[in-house]
């Protein structure tokens, strides 16, 4: 696992993907430190969103990734985001010898549940822009 990764080279890139490693990105923690962005985020196989401290709330996270990464010409999508988030639970499984990212027997029960009044639809195939542009944190519990 890397964390921020923020000037790494395409070799150092292609190494991690060759290890099958993960990069983690900390959008806000990037931001806030004014340490650069990481224009390369298409380039790995594995991504997850991480916080670095900076707050806990994986909903900001998303959004601020997002809009950071459109703001730097990034050709990536909300669906791409709301896919590294989930990718959080791979790392997970590999770390604790769990299962974990689906509500089915032999997983952990890591359930959240958001209150949140669609304006749209909500489907599979638009979830990410509901996690970019709608949902947040104060809509959702843990159980």
């Amino acid at each position: 696992m890397v964390a921020h990764g923020l000037y790494l080279s395409a070799a150092d890139i292609e190494l991690i993907n060759q290890q099958d490693a993960f990069l983690v990105h900390n959008a806000r923690s990037n931001m806030n430190n004014h340490v650069g962005y990481n224009h390369q985020l298409a380039q790995y196989r594995n991504l997850a969103l991480g916080t670095d401290g900076i707050g806990s709330d994986m909903f900001e996270e998303l959004k601020f990734a997002f809009f950071k990464h459109r703001d730097a010409g990034g050709p990536l999508w909300p669906d791409s985001f709301a896919r590294f988030l989930a990718n959080g639970n791979q790392l997970l499984a590999r770390n604790f010898g769990a299962n974990f990212g689906c509500l089915a027997a032999g997983y952990k029960a890591d359930l959240t549940i958001c209150d949140y009044p669609s304006p749209t639809p909500l489907a599979a195939q638009n979830i990410g822009g509901h996690l970019a542009f709608g949902m947040g944190g104060l809509a959702a519990s843990t159980a």
